[in-house]
């Protein structure tokens, strides 16, 4: 077992256990100190598609207009196609 999936308490007693009954009143939040996130990146971006479709489609358009910025430049690494000469 890894250190990470190991606990400093003691297990509880079997009554308590929750295989087969409820082992008392249903917690949402569990007993853990580490730190856990409310919300990934994903689940927000899952819940919100537009939001994030039109973040994604702003990153690309900012994307494209500096790769035309510095073709306009005269960047020889970029007006090429990225190949060193």
């Amino acid at each position: 077992m890894f250190g990470l999936q190991q606990s400093d308490r003691a297990a509880r007693p079997r009554e308590q256990h929750s295989l087969d009954k409820p082992s008392g009143r249903s917690a949402e939040r569990g007993h853990y100190d580490g730190h856990v996130a409310e919300s990934s990146l994903y689940t927000k971006s899952s819940l919100h598609p537009v939001i994030t479709g039109g973040l994604l489609l702003a990153g690309a358009g900012i994307g494209y207009a500096v790769i035309r910025g510095l073709r306009s430049n005269g960047n020889s690494s970029a007006s090429n196609g990225g190949a060193i000469v």
